[in-house]
């Protein structure tokens, strides 16, 4: 959660934005597989792994995609931040 948005993943291959107060959708995005970690979020994008091997990066705002990475495998692991550099595992 950040401020008043929940983002969820789910095994139904989407990425949710919802309203913490009252769980209104705020916008929605499908990936190419189900989603099991959680994402990592940041003051303007949201970024997270999926089952398809994409590492996604979303604008927080709209849910509109910024850019995605191919790795080789399964991403299953909640990416992480350190000295301005995202690292992911990769099965």
């Amino acid at each position: 959660m950040e401020g008043d948005t929940v983002y969820t993943g789910s095994a139904d291959w989407r990425i949710y934005a919802l309203n913490a107060k009252n769980g209104a959708l705020k916008w929605e995005f499908a990936t190419n597989g189900p989603i099991i970690s959680s994402s990592l979020v940041t003051k303007k994008a949201l970024y997270l792994g999926s089952i398809d091997g994409n590492l996604y990066a979303i604008n927080k705002a709209d849910g509109k995609l910024l850019w995605k990475f191919k790795t080789e495998g399964d991403i299953k692991s909640t990416p992480v931040i350190y000295r301005d550099k995202i690292f992911i595992g990769s099965l």
